[in-house]
């Protein structure tokens, strides 16, 4: 690897954990989006706005959740494709960056820290260092590195 390409991989890392965070989002609005939809269909015209709603404060925070964590663990996957030296560092950087935005979250909406507030930072923190045990075990049987 040339000088230039080895400083690559960490903004890319940096950018894999916001863009989980941001894909899980967009994952939880397309799934009330799907449902208000559905709603609109079942009764041909204006669906009920408190259904929705209460579905989606009920639902929205775990689809977002879960997506987010199963995104660290795939991006954080893909990344080591690009840079098996440094993986295990990448997969913390990734796990780390997306747990950024939860915390944020959790500090800025909620008056207290429950256990889902520390619970899915940890979560996404593991995502990002399981991702990279899965991809550098998958690239070490088949390809050749640098």
């Amino acid at each position: 690897m040339t000088t230039g390409s080895s400083q690559y991989p960490w903004p890319r890392a940096i950018l894999f954990g916001f863009l989980a965070q941001a894909l899980a989002f967009l994952a939880s609005i397309l799934v009330i989006t799907v449902y208000a939809t559905y709603l609109a269909l079942q009764v041909l015209g204006r669906p009920d706005q408190l259904l929705i709603n209460h579905v989606a404060a009920s639902y929205a925070p775990w689809i977002t959740q879960i997506s987010g964590i199963c995104l660290t663990l795939i991006l954080s996957r893909h990344l080591v494709r690009n840079a098996p030296r440094k993986a295990p560092a990448l997969g913390v950087l990734v796990g780390l960056s997306s747990a950024v935005i939860p915390v944020i979250i959790g500090v800025s909406f909620h008056s207290h820290f429950g256990l889902r507030s520390v619970l899915v930072p940890l979560l996404l923190f593991l995502a990002g260092w399981f991702g990279v045990l899965l991809g550098s075990s998958h690239t070490a049987g088949g390809a050749k590195h640098e």
